[in-house]
């Protein structure tokens, strides 16, 4: 059956070669890789690919493929960078320790729907460290005349990764176990800095997802809240 698929898999999906692996984090690796299909394809910020990383393991396809945000990307050279989380044991955790500078690896896209929306006049951008590089990719495509707050979170320090030009732009709150009324606070003290017709994202644990976005569309007058859940407890695969 593995054969099978990883026949088939190769046989649809877009080809690409890792050029470059590096952990940025102890749960955290930024992986780049190149791909003729990307060169010259006009990529919008919060897009995502959909990477093969089953090959030779006995499964169905779906539980072979995992999602992963652009985190950055050169059309010229149809080269785009990712940043693949460990926190799971599952394929996708298995999968970035062993793959290889060299290596040929498989993907669908890029899509997606948590993308920037370029009509916004201002932007407010939440993730936990699971979609840090998501939102890293929509803050460096936000025009510098536009207004922007962003905040990121999570219980462990060591997770606040790096953006790949080097900053940290987003306001960074240690939080221990449910930190919806946390980030809350923290959100109405940077009301001051969005105009009222702002865009609001949020990605990460999608049971925060969920709640945050509830708590936007009632009390801030946004003009658009975008959510995304990127993970759940139990639950793998998502995308």
């Amino acid at each position: 059956m593995a054969s099978l698929v990883d026949s088939l898999t190769r046989s649809i999906f877009n080809k690409a070669t890792v050029i470059y692996k590096q952990q940025v984090a102890p749960h955290v690796y930024h992986l780049r890789i190149r791909s003729e299909a990307l060169k010259g394809r006009h990529l919008v910020a919060g897009e995502h690919l959909r990477l093969f990383v089953g090959i030779g393991r006995d499964t169905t396809l779906d539980s072979k493929v995992r999602t992963y945000s652009i985190w950055d990307h050169d059309s010229t050279q149809g080269v785009a960078d990712l940043a693949v989380c460990t926190h799971s044991s599952g394929i996708g955790s298995r999968w970035i320790t062993e793959v290889a500078a060299g290596e040929d690896i498989y993907y669908m896209g890029p899509k997606g729907k948590l993308v920037i929306d370029t009509n916004a006049g201002s932007h407010l951008l939440i993730s936990d460290p699971s979609a840090l590089s998501h939102m890293y990719a929509i803050r460096r495509a936000i025009p510098p005349d536009a207004q922007v707050a962003g905040i990121t979170y999570s219980s462990d320090v060591s997770d606040h990764y790096a953006d790949v030009d080097g900053s940290r732009p987003f306001d960074f709150m240690l939080l221990q176990y449910d930190p919806t009324e946390s980030l809350i606070e923290k959100s109405n003290s940077l009301r001051h800095l969005l105009s009222q017709k702002t865009t609001v994202y949020i990605a990460g644990d999608a049971r925060v997802c969920k709640s945050l976005s509830r708590y936007f569309r009632q009390n801030w007058p946004a003009e658009e809240v975008r959510s995304k859940g990127f993970w759940m407890p139990g639950k793998t695969g998502m995308d």
